[in-house]
């Protein structure tokens, strides 16, 4: 390799690695804020590494035109974004990232999975990276456990793993957003109500507007017998979740179903079907079905 060759790949390396942070400090920011302003903020820094990874003034505007598209939940296009990208860089730990978290929204948790633990390897002190892996672990466990009697036990497995990437996004940031969202959901699968409300509490104060959080503390408040405490979260991220975000839509209503509130659970159900009518295959038709059947 040419020496500015050496230089180059060095400074690349470094602004890859600075971008972990940046990017982290903007998905806080933007939380707390309750604005966008993420994809204004990182496109500086993206452009920085687009000119010291691939020479290219287009680079950082794709990165920033991937990430506004995932904002706005529209995730083929921006996987499309992000996929073009890597084949320029395939060792950018972000690109990784990014590509990883749509896979997670459009439940193709495998894929999910192998681009996420990816981008770990290449970035290990980026928290959020951690953070996903374990969403996306959880998540396929829960998806082989829905699938049959023998792929039960394999699911949670998987589920239990999971915690070992969130457990070391909390070590990175003691107080992450999404670490302690992502433990607070294994809480509720465990039934720890208490814990999970903790938790999520711990992230609203860092993040006051990351809607996963105000989901699981709607659960767990559900949980612990405080309904109506609970629905005024819900309702409160129900307002601020993204409109083509079929997860957040039928969490929300199946919580409620959960809880005997179908009347409550109908519209949400009934929007998570209408963006993805496949929506977690046969258990998503089915739930709708019965909302529609209970709520009259």
């Amino acid at each position: 390799m040419s020496w500015s060759g050496r230089i180059r790949g060095r400074a690349a390396d470094f602004i890859f690695r600075l971008n972990g942070n940046i990017i982290s400090g903007m998905e806080r920011l933007r939380r707390t804020f309750f604005v966008n302003v993420r994809t204004a903020v990182i496109f500086t820094a993206f452009m920085l590494a687009g000119f010291a990874a691939a020479g290219e003034v287009d680079f950082g505007a794709a990165l920033a035109k991937g990430v506004a598209l995932l904002d706005d939940s529209r995730y083929e296009e921006s996987l499309k974004v992000f996929s073009g990208l890597l084949e320029r860089a395939p060792d950018d730990g972000m690109l990784h990232y990014y590509i990883g978290r749509n896979y997670q929204y459009m439940r193709r948790f495998d894929k999910a999975i192998e681009h996420l633990r990816r981008a770990t390897e290449l970035n290990p002190r980026h928290a959020n990276s951690f953070c996903y892996l374990g969403y996306a672990m959880a998540s396929k466990g829960d998806e082989l456990k829905n699938s049959g009697v023998i792929n039960k036990a394999k699911g949670l497995k998987l589920q239990m793993e999971a915690k070992g990437p969130l457990t070391k996004a909390l070590e990175l940031e003691p107080r992450n957003a999404c670490a302690n969202t992502g433990l607070a959901r294994a809480d509720i699968f465990f039934r720890n109500w208490d814990e999970a409300r903790k938790k999520c509490e711990t992230a609203l104060e860092t993040e006051p507007g990351r809607t996963t959080a105000m989901i699981y503390l709607g659960w767990a408040l559900f949980g612990l017998g405080r309904e109506e405490e609970g629905a005024k979260w819900l309702e409160k991220a129900g307002v601020m979740i993204p409109e083509l975000d079929a997860w957040a839509h039928f969490t929300i209503g199946d919580i409620y179903a959960d809880f005997g509130r179908w009347k409550e659970a109908l519209p949400y159900i009934e929007k998570a079907l209408e963006i993805d009518p496949d929506y977690e295959g046969g258990r998503g038709k089915k739930r709708l079905e019965q909302a529609r059947r209970k709520a009259g």
